[in-house]
């Protein structure tokens, strides 16, 4: 980190910028630094990205956003299956007694496992797994929501992943969008079929290199936070989009590849996903779907469905459980009118309320050393939540942290 903050003030000093990767690696560096002295502080919770003062919701839950919203209380799952979930952390504790700590693998971390595999046994034994998945790769040591995947994300193999899908007529990279427009709500997955090259995707990406990991513990950090904050158990959900899609990109090994992660993954990350819709499918591709069956795991292929967004109001209202139409582009019957949609933590768009409208920023100049603050003019209760920015300039690396409507900036010389 040294190096690079030299490597900073030469930059200024003659006037050049750093490269994007330089920039993007520094705040890796950074993040990183922070984050595990932040675990070493807080042994206690069940990550870096939990935030203790909304544990009090997981007793007494906020309000369903709208009548469309289906998502149960975590405090009465928890009740239901008490029983259930303590003789499962015996079970977890004897097959890792060195990597289970119950301060940190608490009920709601028990409780995704039990309603997955409905089997106190089947769920400690996915539970261990988990634990040793996490353990090898460090995960509870790093918070990456303020890195999401997307083409300027630090991880290399998640940069070379979205570097190899394709661009719009625009050159926009929309092959694979994964963003949160509600706070209060669980992720959104845009994906556009025709833009994900499957042949290149194969050949040029090694098993090795698959970044599929990295893409569920962004959402599932994502959504362990959001649960906790509102005390309701909150998913994930994918739209593909099969517009333009021509049969012929169909790659049998890419979907042999996919099917074996999602085989690998099933049991790691259980309840992040509520449904996958496909809208603008073709006839042929409905057939190809039941191809697919085949291949994917069952409880993945029971959340898949084919909807009509422009034409059914029915299968609006079925969206409308994950996101509200303000916040729906407009090609798929909302509201919300820029496309490529807009990526979680996005440092090239500008701030998005929960309203969909953009907020009033009133920035305080500053030079380049010294702490600053944006004011954001609050709007409703989605503001008193947690979000993080990054913005990069000639003179500063700044990260931006918004809590109860302020974003106090920490500058790289002056964290």
């Amino acid at each position: 980190l040294e190096t690079e903050q030299r490597a900073i003030n030469q930059s200024i000093t003659s006037g050049r910028c750093l490269p994007n990767h330089r920039i993007n690696h520094i705040a890796f560096i950074s993040c990183t630094m922070v984050n595990a002295k932040n675990t070493k502080n807080n042994n206690n919770k069940a990550g870096p990205w939990v935030d203790e003062d909304r544990v009090k919701t997981m007793q007494e839950p906020l309000p369903l956003i709208d009548e469309y919203d289906k998502r149960l209380a975590v405090r009465d799952l928890i009740r239901k299956h008490r029983s259930k979930l303590d003789e499962m952390k015996q079970k977890v504790q004897d097959l890792q007694p060195k990597l289970y700590d119950p301060t940190k693998h608490d009920d709601l971390w028990m409780l995704r496992y039990y309603l997955s595999q409905k089997s106190i046994l089947k769920a400690a034994k996915a539970a261990s797994s988990f634990l040793e998945f996490r353990h090898e790769r460090q995960l509870d040591l790093t918070d990456i929501r303020g890195d999401p995947p997307g083409p300027q994300c630090s991880h290399p193999h998640v940069a070379k992943f979205f570097d190899c899908l394709d661009d719009d007529d625009e050159g926009n990279n929309d092959g694979m969008i994964l963003t949160m427009p509600d706070p209060l709500r669980g992720t959104i997955i845009f994906m556009r079929m025709c833009h994900i090259p499957q042949s290149k995707l194969q050949s040029v990406i090694s098993l090795e290199e698959w970044p599929l990991w990295y893409l569920l513990e962004w959402q599932f950090q994502m959504l362990d936070c959001v649960t906790r904050r509102t005390g309701r158990l909150t998913k994930g959900v994918r739209i593909l989009d099969f517009s333009e899609y021509r049969l012929s990109q169909n790659h049998r090994p890419f979907m042999t590849r996919c099917s074996e992660w999602g085989k690998q993954t099933q049991d790691q990350y259980p309840q992040s996903l509520s449904a996958v819709y496909m809208v603008n499918a073709p006839a042929l591709i409905q057939g190809t779907f039941q191809f697919l069956k085949n291949l994917i795991p069952k409880r993945f292929v029971e959340k898949f469905a084919i909807l009509s967004l422009k034409n059914s109001h029915n299968d609006q209202k079925v969206l409308s459980q994950y996101i509200a139409r303000k916040h729906l582009p407009e090609k798929y019957g909302g509201t919300f009118s820029t496309w490529p949609y807009p990526r979680h933590c996005d440092t090239t768009q500008s701030v998005v309320d929960s309203t969909g409208k953009l907020q009033e920023i009133k920035k305080t100049n500053t030079d380049s050393t010294a702490n600053s603050s944006i004011i954001l003019s609050e709007q409703d209760q989605a503001q008193q939540d947690y979000y993080m920015y990054s913005t990069m300039t000639q003179q500063k690396l700044s990260s931006y942290i918004l809590c109860g409507g302020e974003i106090t900036c920490c500058s790289y010389y002056e964290p």
